[in-house]
């Protein structure tokens, strides 16, 4: 979970000066923009499951195939 918090608080961190910023590296204030962040979602999404699987098939391989 320590990993995790760490995590969050640095995305926290970098939004923070992000705003702060008149020319910021990523403006996340694109995200206001409701095509732009649903487009933002769904390739968050379908990522996290095309590497979900690439990383959780050989874990089932290593457990039930051995």
């Amino acid at each position: 979970m320590l990993p995790l918090a760490a995590g969050a608080l640095l995305v926290a961190a970098f939004v923070r000066h992000a705003l702060r910023r008149e020319r910021p590296l990523i403006d996340v204030r694109l995200l206001r923009v409701r095509s732009f962040a649903v487009a933002s979602v769904l390739t968050f999404t379908g990522g996290l499951t095309l590497f979900g699987g690439m990383f959780l098939l050989p874990l089932y391989y290593r457990q039930a195939r051995h």
